[in-house]
């Protein structure tokens, strides 16, 4: 089981002191307290507020409700309870009501995570509810969005020659809809937009994109309409926006060197090349960094020491008027408390959520207040910490575990793969069961065993599967199977095991011709697919690594060759009589069952 999963109640928050400046005339209490000694204090909350507050957080990880419900009413600052009912609405085990949804919209719409609440609201409202009310980040994100044009259009004039080219240059970067658009009609235009893209709809796709402001869906619709200049304009932008996470800004990265050689512009890819390495345990930064011809940055002993963001970074001094500043921001602005206050129960994803929505709205001196309160508070300004998203700490080399798997009758498939595919699945639980009825490492259906065992027994007593070797063996044979469905694509069968073989299939179909492996991937629907073979493929490659094997499939990846084939890494698959396999689970396991 991983490091991270030991998670600890309460960790020590950092403090940061500041020099004596100019406090706020009125500061809330507890927001920024000043000391006995003129310092400012970043712990809002009082010492029996966040021990309860941390207990009811671990309660609602655990899935124990009622109990963080009771902590909750004990707690005299309600500053993060917003937080705490999102935590349990939107956990896997509680089935939230429209009327709750829209309840807590109404208390907390101004809360980072606000759109999850109000897209699962539209999902759940009836037909004569009142509709939910609109999450308020919105019209900052509209402000930072020509903020950030404005300075792109001003890079982009300094570096061209042609009078008129700046602005032909900067044009397509540029969000056509007025500010002032409604942000129901900006949501519902985003809705649309995706929904077209993946339809495989992509001129409207792109129409829609551009209108709503989505710069994701523009540059791949913009790339795959061989408008490669402007693909390379959004996905640059992308690139060097720090509101989004570290995945999202390699990918971007990466696709923005794609489309300037495809521009006829290759002297230009290796910057934005560079921009994705500096993550090279994400997917994309993985491939940029194998297309730079770099030493790999993780390996049997971690990130390298230079690549890690202490390293890097100098943290700077935050002392006199910006310290007062600090401390100002913290007193006067609710999502500012609310980062201080998790950093102070060691939360620091939450705490960066708080942090990067602050950052996504202002600009100028109001930007660099929130960067500085971000190093305050040692909180993540760029991407969640956890492991799911990426983490700007220290590569850990834990979160990539080789425990002794054992499958019955050995590995048929690469050990990294497997590996892999477990990590991402069940977190090497063999008793991991979950809500859509998977079961063991491998998170097999029982149908699906059945199948591939070539026996109906295993539906009837499906918790055969949570035996780690007959898991593994019946998970490899299924990938084996998905590899043969899908010509031995790597990224596509690692999809197909994630949503099945039809779904990447049919993307295949609709694009035809120009289909390549890792475009295929983008324009498949399913976000949580895509993110799962992200996910599974960098860790693939990652294990690779720590295994002392070269990866001739990433090399495939970062020569853009249009298949990225299995084959090249894996060893010939040993063929297993489904009969014989079935026997041998069954003489297994069944038998003394029945004793």
């Amino acid at each position: 089981m991983f490091a991270a999963a030991a998670l600890a109640v309460v960790m020590a928050a950092p403090t940061a002191t500041f020099a004596k400046g100019k406090a706020p005339a009125k500061s809330r209490p507890a927001a920024a307290a000043r000391s006995a000694t003129g310092s400012f204090s970043l712990k809002p909350l009082s010492p029996r507020d966040a021990r309860d507050y941390a207990a009811a957080f671990a309660a609602v990880r655990r899935g124990e409700f009622e109990l963080a419900d009771t902590l909750a009413k004990g707690v005299a600052n309600p500053l993060l309870k917003g937080r705490l009912a999102y935590a349990k609405l939107m956990h896997a085990d509680y089935v939230s009501s429209y009327d709750e949804l829209a309840d807590w919209l109404d208390k907390y719409r101004d809360q980072p995570d606000a759109d999850r609440v109000y897209t699962l609201a539209r999902k759940k409202k009836p037909g004569s509810a009142p509709p939910p009310a609109l999450p308020e980040l919105a019209a900052g994100a509209d402000a930072a969005t020509w903020s950030r044009v404005e300075a792109l259009a001003e890079r982009i004039e300094a570096k061209l020659p042609d009078a008129a080219a700046p602005a032909a240059a900067a044009a397509p970067i540029l969000p056509v809809r007025d500010i002032s658009l409604p942000t129901v009609k900006v949501d519902k235009l985003l809705q649309e937009a995706r929904e077209a893209y993946y339809k495989g709809d992509v001129s409207k796709a792109y129409k829609l994109a551009v209108q709503a402001g989505e710069p994701w869906i523009a540059g791949l619709a913009a790339y795959r309409l061989k408008r490669f200049d402007e693909a390379q304009a959004r996905f640059a932008a992308m690139a060097t926006d720090e509101t989004h996470d570290e995945w999202m800004r390699s990918g971007a990265g990466y696709w923005a060197s794609r489309a300037a050689i495809a521009a006829g512009q290759p002297e230009a890819a290796p910057q934005y090349l560079t921009i994705a390495a500096r993550t090279p345990y994400t997917f994309y930064g993985l491939i940029a960094e194998r297309q730079l011809g770099l030493d790999p940055g993780v390996s049997a002993d971690g990130l390298d020491p230079a690549l890690a963001p202490a390293a890097r970074v100098r943290t700077p001094s935050v002392s006199g008027a910006a310290g007062a500043g600090v401390a100002k921001l913290v007193a006067s602005d609710t999502r500012a408390r609310r980062a201080a206050a998790f950093a102070q129960l060691g939360m620091k994803a939450e705490s960066g959520a708080e942090l990067r929505s602050g950052l996504m709205g202002s600009a100028g001196e109001a930007r660099q207040t929130w960067q500085r309160l971000g190093l305050a508070l040692n909180a993540p300004l760029t991407s969640p910490s956890d492991l799911s998203r990426g983490s700007r700490v220290r590569f850990d080399i834990a979160q990539y575990p080789t425990p002794d798997l054992q499958p019955q009758g050995g590995f048929t498939l690469d050990r990294a793969l497997v590996y892999a595919l477990v990590r991402q699945e069940s977190r090497f639980d063999a008793s991991a069961h979950s809500k859509s009825g998977a079961y063991g490492l491998m998170q097999l259906m029982p149908a699906t065993a059945a199948r591939v065992a070539g026996d109906d027994k295993l539906k009837s007593n499906p918790s055969l599967l949570k035996d780690p070797g007959i898991n593994l063996r019946l998970g490899q044979d299924y990938v084996t199977r998905l590899l043969s469905a899908v010509n031995g694509d790597l990224l596509h069968a690692v999809a197909a095991y994630n949503a099945g073989p039809g779904v990447i299939q049919k993307t295949l179909a609709q694009m035809g011709k120009e289909a390549d492996s890792l475009l295929a991937i983008e324009s498949m629907p399913g976000g949580q697919t895509r993110e799962f073979v992200e996910k599974v493929v960098a860790g693939y490659w990652i294990y690779r690594n720590i295994l002392g094997q070269d990866s001739p499939s990433l090399s495939a990846a970062a020569s853009g060759s249009r298949a990225i084939k299995a084959a090249a890494d894996l060893p010939t698959p040993t063929p297993v009589a489904t009969a014989a396999l079935s026997t041998e689970i069954m003489s297994a396991l069944l038998a003394p069952a029945a004793n």
